[in-house]
């Protein structure tokens, strides 16, 4: 019986321990952020029209009196394919994991830089690649939320161009 009471205490401060946590710890947790894009393919595929993209990402930001560094991971897909001379369609895909670093300006400028694994897929086939991501942006902060223009390359087989908010 005492080995049972033991037991339910324990569950109980496992509990209340995990609670604070939660509502003292989290909020504190600030630097983490939640992004989304959209933006329009150029994909190293002859093609008669280029696919567009919608972007997901979540970040963490490392702040510092000269600039902020980001660690962020991003998933694309493609919301409208794209065609190829053939009539085919071409959709393009990737995920990836990159640094970022952004001015602290109400005005800011961006660079990043990381690893990409991403699919182009044309009709009924399709060509995995892994590889370097690099691009930059330029946006304005306002409030908490950041509006970038954006451009990156997706290791060579294809290039970002777009809008992107993050919050």
């Amino acid at each position: 019986m005492l080995m049972n009471d033991m037991l339910i205490l324990f569950r109980k401060l496992r509990f209340m321990f995990f609670f604070m946590t939660v509502v003292f710890v989290t909020p504190a947790i600030g630097d983490v952020f939640v992004g989304a894009k959209i933006a329009k393919m150029k994909v190293d595929v002859s093609s008669s029209s280029d696919p567009v993209n919608v972007a997901a990402s979540v970040g963490y930001e490392f702040d510092s009196l000269l600039a902020d560094l980001s660690l962020v991971g991003e998933v694309s897909r493609t919301m409208s394919s794209g065609s190829v001379s053939q009539g085919d369609d071409l959709e393009f895909e990737a995920e990836s994991l990159y640094l970022v670093w952004k001015s602290t300006r109400s005005l800011f400028a961006s660079l990043r830089g990381g690893v990409v694994q991403n699919e182009t897929i044309v009709g009924d086939t399709s060509r995995d690649s892994n590889g370097i991501l690099i691009g930059g942006s330029v946006g304005i902060v306002i409030g908490k939320t950041r509006l970038q223009i954006e451009y990156t390359s997706l290791a060579g087989h294809a290039d970002f161009i777009g809008i992107g908010l993050e919050y």
